[in-house]
C-alpha cells in the first residue's frame, strides 16, 4: 500500500507561495473566503494579495515607532532590548524592519512598554472593530494564529469601552479566540478556552441565540474531550444531541461523529459503528465536504480497532479524496490514521516515517493537540523497537 506521505506533498501554505512572494496560500484563502461571513458583507478589497503586505507594513511601522520611542527615552538599544525582554540583535532587526512578524508575548510587552496609539490595532469604534475582526478571520484562513489572536484579543478587551453595538461582535471574536486557544491545547486558566467559551455561552443564552448556544455547548464538550474526560464529554454530546434543533444538520452530524469517535476510544465498538455510520450518511447531504471526509477517517480508525484493515484503508482513501490541498490540519490527522493502520500491521518503520512527517507539520502550525498525540504514538513505537533492530537509532531516543 502506497502511503499518503509517499504520494502527497505537505500542502501547507509555505509550500504553495504565489509568484509575488507574499507567502499567501491562494487555494486555502479562496476556499476560506467562500465560507466566512464578513461584517461588512464582503471581504476587504485587499483581502488576498494585499493582506500579507498589510501585515509587513504594520510590523515595519512597529520598527519606526520603537526607534522614535528609544530616541525620546535617550537609552541604548541594549537598554531598550532589556526592557522588552529580548536580545539587542533581535531588537535591531525589528528596528530595521527585517522582522516580518513578532510573537504574541513580545507584542503584548511592546504594548506595555511603548504607549503609542498606532500600536493599538483596534481603537474601539465599531468600524475599527469590524475591520479588525475581518482581518483576524483572514489571518485564521492563512493559518496565522498569532496575528488572529492579537486582533481578536484586542476586540474582546475593548468590549466595555467600545461604542454601542459592538458587544455581539466582541463575543463573536471571543468565540474564535477560544477556538485558537483550544487548537493550541490552552484549555484551563483564567484566560483559557474553557473560560472564554463559558462566558460566551452565558451571553448567548441571555440573548436567546439558540444556534450559538448549541455551537458553544458543543465546543465545551470538545474541551472536555481534549482534557481527557472522555466519559464526561460523551455525556455532554449525548445531552446536546437530544436538544439540538434537527434543522441544524451540520451540528447533528458533528455530534454523531464525536460520539462515534469517543465510543471507539472507550472500546464501545458496536455503539461507535452506529454513530459513525449515521455521521457519514448524513454528511453526504451537507454542502461542506469536510465532515464527510473527517468521519470516513473516524470509520477507518474504528475498522483498525476491529482488525478490519482492508476496510480501514478503504475508508481512509475515501476521506482523503475530500481533503482540500491547503488543509494542513486535516492532512496531519490523516497521516496519524495511516500510521495507526501500519502500527496495527506491525510495520513500525513505515509508521515511524509517517509520524515524523506529521510531527513536523504539527509543530510548524502549532497544532498542540495533534503534536501531543503524535508523540504518544512515537513513544509507543520507540518502546516496541527497543528489543528489535529496524535500522533506526531510536532505542535511546529523546524529544528534541
Amino acid at each position: 500500500m502506497r502511503t499518503y506521505a509517499d504520494t502527497e506533498q505537505e500542502g501547507c501554505c509555505d509550500d504553495q507561495r504565489t509568484q509575488e512572494g507574499h507567502g499567501l496560500c491562494v487555494p486555502l484563502c479562496e476556499a476560506f473566503l467562500r465560507d466566512i461571513s464578513f461584517v461588512g458583507g464582503s471581504p476587504p478589497l485587499k483581502c488576498l494579495a494585499g493582506i500579507m503586505s498589510d501585515e509587513i507594513a504594520l510590523h515595519s511601522s512597529i520598527g519606526r515607532i520603537l526607534r522614535d520611542h528609544q530616541k525620546r527615552l535617550q537609552i541604548t538599544q541594549a537598554e531598550f532590548a532589556a526592557r522588552l525582554g529580548i536580545s539587542q540583535p533581535y531588537l535591531s532587526r525589528i528596528l530595521r524592519g527585517q522582522r516580518s512578524a513578532v510573537s504574541l508575548r513580545l507584542w503584548n510587552k511592546i504594548l506595555e512598554v511603548v504607549p503609542h496609539p498606532e500600536l493599538h490595532i483596534v481603537n474601539g469604534t465599531i468600524s475599527d472593530l469590524s475591520d479588525a475582526y475581518d482581518r483576524a478571520l483572514l489571518a485564521l484562513g492563512r493559518g496565522n494564529q498569532t496575528t488572529a489572536e492579537i486582533l481578536l484579543g484586542q476586540i474582546v478587551a475593548r468590549r466595555d469601552d467600545a461604542s454601542a453595538g459592538s458587544t455581539e461582535l466582541s463575543f463573536r471574536a471571543q468565540f474564535h479566540l477560544a477556538g485558537i486557544l483550544r487548537d493550541q491545547n490552552r484549555l484551563g486558566g483564567a484566560d483559557g478556552a474553557v473560560v472564554l467559551y463559558t462566558d460566551a455561552l452565558s451571553y448567548y443564552r441571555d440573548a436567546q441565540a439558540h444556534l450559538k448556544v448549541e455551537e458553544t455547548t458543543f465546543m465545551l464538550g470538545a474541551c472536555k474531550e481534549m482534557s481527557g474526560s472522555s466519559a464526561t464529554a460523551f455525556a455532554s454530546y449525548q445531552g446536546l444531541l437530544k436538544q439540538v434543533d434537527p434543522l441544524n444538520q451540520s451540528l447533528v452530524v458533528r455530534l454523531h461523529g464525536r460520539l462515534g469517535a469517543l465510543a471507539t476510544k472507550m472500546n464501545r465498538l458496536d455503539e461507535a459503528d452506529v454513530y459513525l455510520r449515521t455521521a457519514t450518511q448524513k454528511s453526504i447531504h451537507l454542502d461542506d465536504s469536510y465532515p464527510y471526509s473527517y468521519y470516513n477517517e473516524k470509520m477507518a480508525i474504528l475498522r483498525t480497532r476491529q482488525g478490519l484493515l482492508d476496510d480501514a484503508n478503504s475508508f481512509l482513501q475515501s476521506a482523503r479524496r475530500e481533503i482540500d490541498a491547503g488543509d494542513s490540519l486535516r492532512k496531519v490527522q490523516s497521516l496519524c490514521v495511516e500510521a495507526n493502520i501500519f502500527i496495527a500491521t506491525s510495520d513500525l518503520s513505515r509508521a515511524w516515517t509517517i509520524l515524523q512527517k506529521a510531527l513536523a507539520t504539527a509543530r510548524k502550525r502549532e497544532y498542540a493537540h495533534q503534536e501531543a498525540y503524535i508523540k504518544v504514538l512515537l513513544t509507543k513505537i520507540s518502546l516496541s523497537l527497543t528489543t528489535r533492530s529496524e535500522g533506526m537509532a531510536i532505542t535511546c531516543w529523546r524529544w528534541p
